[in-house]
């Protein structure tokens, strides 16, 4: 549990260090990110096509999540220390007019960020299980979709 703990401190270090540029990338002030919650896929399971973040003010306050942050615990897909197979982050919306989505196939220790409106999925895990941590960055002021390069 300590490990686990020292662990988490290092990477709310990192995305501290990251929140600058992620502010430029985002257009918009961002909140210190404050906690992470760990994910586990076993085999069949799936996370269907959402965003993270709402479009309307709610007690939790989706609304404001601004980036999203996926941490890769373990690899998965064609990696040589695959511990799963499927379980692939997929994003939409990357490309006007893309069908299908970009997956991005987990490797234990990479951290994957996007703005967090972006339609996205985790595909079903065949195999194994997969674990991740994820994060969101909140918008110091609620995100206004025009500032965020997204018009709805």
């Amino acid at each position: 549990a300590v490990a686990a703990r020292r662990g988490s401190v290092r990477l709310l270090e990192r995305l501290e260090h990251l929140r600058p540029e992620m502010e430029g990338w985002c257009r918009q002030p961002l909140e210190k990110c404050d906690g992470l919650a760990a994910l586990r896929y076993p085999t069949g399971a799936f996370y269907r096509t959402h965003r993270d973040a709402s479009g309307h003010a709610g007690p939790l306050g989706l609304h404001r999540r601004a980036v999203s942050v996926v941490v890769f615990v373990n690899s998965g897909g064609g990696h040589a220390s695959a511990e799963f197979s499927g379980g692939s982050l997929r994003l939409h919306e990357l490309v006007d007019g893309e069908e299908g989505g970009l997956d991005v196939w987990p490797e234990a220790g990479t951290l994957v960020a996007f703005p967090s409106w972006l339609l996205h999925e985790v595909t079903m895990v065949e195999r194994g299980e997969r674990y991740s941590l994820v994060a969101w960055l909140m918008a110091a002021e609620p995100p206004s979709p025009t500032r965020l390069g997204r018009t709805e």
